[in-house]
């Protein structure tokens, strides 16, 4: 593709993408997300951070993909299908 058409597909799920990385460090027994490998946080963590009512979606979405138990290669495909579908 050409190096525009990259970005527009960036531009349009970047969001939803960074929001499915998230979801997917969601820690199901502390109910925290796990960001940089070592920093668990909290929704209201999020939320005080400024993420407001995204933090709740992003909850939501681990809660809801952390009984699939997803390895590396289906989040992969999620991601791709986020990014095609934008």
């Amino acid at each position: 593709l050409p190096c525009e058409d990259q970005i527009i597909l960036l531009k349009g799920c970047c969001m939803e993408i960074m929001s499915l990385r998230a979801a997917v460090r969601y820690d199901p027994e502390s109910e925290t997300l796990t960001l940089n490998g070592e920093m668990a946080v909290t929704r209201g963590q999020l939320k005080n951070g400024g993420l407001g009512v995204v933090s709740d979606a992003i909850f939501d979405l681990g809660m809801s993909l952390s009984s699939f138990n997803l390895d590396d290669t289906e989040v992969a495909l999620l991601q791709a299908v986020l990014l095609m579908s934008s």
